[in-house]
């Protein structure tokens, strides 16, 4: 069950993502290679050691819904991610699961609000895109509160023969 976490060092609580039903099986990839590489050299073991480990700017996550990637990537020192959803893919059918956080609500904004300990984490509204005569066109799109502090999604009518852009 691929999951991503978050720590606060002041805090004594974690707030964990789980991909509710996702393919225990994915494809992990490094996308858009950086030219710096890495080098660890833990413990006393030579043969433990790892050395010239490419950096990436993004990692894919292949399938993880059917027709669904997942990117992982930083921007301006924040983790982001963004799901790619190929045409005739059904991209309701991904959830979220939250453990750790002790309130979750969408605000009047849109944006997923998750409360853990005094700290408020905001996912802003999903914006999603499809390419309509040239140009992107916005695919209306809202967060979905399901069963025990789990998310999904809804979108307004669209374009299923084509793919759903982030």
């Amino acid at each position: 069950n691929r999951h991503s976490e978050i720590r606060d060092p002041k805090l004594t609580t974690s707030l964990c993502m789980k991909l509710v039903n996702a393919n225990p099986e994915v494809q992990i990839e490094g996308l858009d290679r950086l030219s710096g590489i890495s080098n660890y050299f833990i413990g006393n073991d030579p043969k433990e050691w790892r050395t010239n480990i490419p950096n990436f700017a993004k990692v894919q996550y292949r399938n993880v819904y059917p027709g669904i990637d997942l990117v992982y990537y930083g921007n301006q020192g924040k983790l982001e991610y963004d799901w790619v959803v190929a045409p005739g893919a059904n991209p309701e059918v991904v959830t979220l699961a939250f453990e750790g956080a002790e309130e979750i609500h969408v605000d009047s904004d849109g944006d997923l609000v998750l409360k853990i300990a005094a700290t408020e984490l905001r996912q802003h509204e999903p914006r999603i895109y499809q390419e309509v005569n040239g140009a992107r066109e916005e695919i209306a799109s809202h967060y979905v509160l399901k069963g025990d502090r789990q998310i999904s999604f809804t979108l307004a009518s669209y374009d299923m023969a084509k793919e759903l852009l982030p």
